[in-house]
């Protein structure tokens, strides 16, 4: 980046320039915090060395400003771009930058107001810029409470583009979250007509008809939008779903035509898929537990098989998390795996050997395998640990009761009752049992 030809000019002193010379220095490094740091100091001084000065300065703001926005550091990066602008208001993308930086930081009317500026500057005949800064703008109008604009927005962009995928497939999503579902889905369906290997389209045109209980239409749209999107474990969670909800000749036709899923052993099947759910699940173990409630046929096996895979991804790059071990165990015990799932709610409790959740879960894979007394001992644990609750007294009392212990089950029932006095299972299954 160095550039051997910038000089200060117009009579700086010694000390000026070697201010100016050290800052170059540092911009060309890529030390732009260095660089803004030293002109600074020389930016509002007579000459040459100023004017270059506060070019330089504008571009390291510029600079700092993209790295604090890809660090998702809005507030940080809104600043800076502002000032760059003080310094330079015509670099090329600043105001694009700008307002991507206020959406961030949920200043959508000033972000909208950025954008209608980057737009008045021109585009120089870039037909994407142009398409991007319209949604870009109608989001952030929609966003700051101007409904109706962002909506005409995107109605011109579409008289302008008629032949245009993305502004109908906009104004469609924009339209479901008024509610207006019917509408979104002839826009998305229009969308789909216009591109359609366009998967998101195909997507939420399905969901869209779900909204509307149109199930079979919903399963339409997204078997579509899985064969495009083949490796995408939440849109195949959809398609499951909506399946299970038609009828059962439409539902074994969709069936039929769905793409075959990944075995969980496959190394390449949908890396790049896996490895962004597997980043999911390391942000946010809880989104593990969203596919546990999946129909149980035999396709959706295999999509449960296919998270468990990023799951374990997650788990390997983590593996000091503890509560992504145990999610990740649960959902291994609601796909039949039981051995493994005891493994991975095992690494769950000894990072963290008083995890009260970890713990009568692991009783629970226990007394699956009719190994009661170990369960029965988890639960003692899980109760000296703070777990006193009716729930687990109540799994100690059906333990009992199986291992034939009946007057310790008795008494773990009424533990039960004492915490929950509507706990109908507890109630119903203390009657159940044979007089003292």
């Amino acid at each position: 980046m160095a550039d051997r030809e910038r000089t200060t000019g117009g009579g700086p002193s010694a000390e000026e320039s070697r201010i100016y010379r050290a800052a170059i220095a540092a911009f060309d490094r890529r030390d732009f915090e260095a660089a803004a740091r030293q002109l600074e100091s020389i930016r509002f001084k007579p000459g040459l060395a100023a004017v270059l000065a506060r070019y330089y300065l504008g571009q390291a703001h510029f600079e700092i400003g993209r790295a604090k926005l890809a660090e998702r550091r809005f507030t940080e990066a809104a600043a800076r771009f502002e000032q760059a602008r003080t310094c330079n208001p015509q670099t090329l993308r600043l105001l694009d930058y700008l307002a991507l930086a206020l959406s961030g930081d949920g200043r959508h009317a000033e972000a909208a107001d950025a954008l209608e500026r980057a737009a008045a500057q021109g585009s120089g005949g870039d037909r994407t810029l142009e398409s991007t800064r319209t949604i870009r703008l109608a989001h952030a109008r929609w966003r700051a409470g101007a409904t109706a604009q962002a909506m005409s927005l995107l109605r011109e962009a579409m008289r302008r583009d008629p032949h245009a995928a993305e502004y109908p497939f906009q104004l469609g999503l924009l339209t479901a979250q008024s509610g207006a579902f019917e509408e979104a889905a002839d826009l998305l369906r229009e969308s789909t007509l216009l591109d359609p290997t366009h998967a998101a389209a195909h997507r939420h045109l399905g969901l869209a008809c779900a909204a509307q209980r149109r199930m079979n239409d919903a399963a339409a749209a997204l078997c579509d939008a899985v064969r495009l999107r083949p490796g995408d474990a939440t849109t195949a969670r959809e398609y499951s779903l909506a399946l299970a909800s038609c009828t059962p000749q439409i539902a074994a036709e969709f069936a039929a035509k769905s793409p075959p899923q990944s075995s969980p052993n496959s190394q390449d099947a949908a890396p790049g898929s896996n490895r962004r759910l597997a980043e999911a699940f390391e942000r946010e173990p809880e989104l593990i537990g969203a596919f546990l409630d999946i129909p149980t046929s035999a396709w959706d096996r295999d999509v449960l098989n296919a998270v468990s895979l990023a799951a374990g991804v997650a788990a390997e790059r983590r593996p000091g998390y503890a509560d992504l071990h145990l999610h990740r165990s649960r959902l291994l015990a609601r796909t039949g795996r039981v051995d493994e799932a005891l493994a991975a709610v095992d690494s769950a409790v000894s990072i963290n050997p008083e995890y009260v959740a970890a713990r009568i879960h692991r009783a629970d894979l226990l007394a699956t395998t009719e190994r009661l007394n170990e369960a029965i001992n988890e639960l003692d644990r899980a109760l000296d640990d703070g777990g006193d609750f009716a729930d687990v007294h109540f799994r100690l009392a059906e333990m009992h009761r199986r291992s034939g212990h009946l007057e310790a089950a008795r008494e773990f029932y009424l533990r039960a009752l004492r915490l929950n006095a509507d706990y109908a299972d507890a109630r119903a299954a203390l009657a159940a049992l044979p007089a003292a």
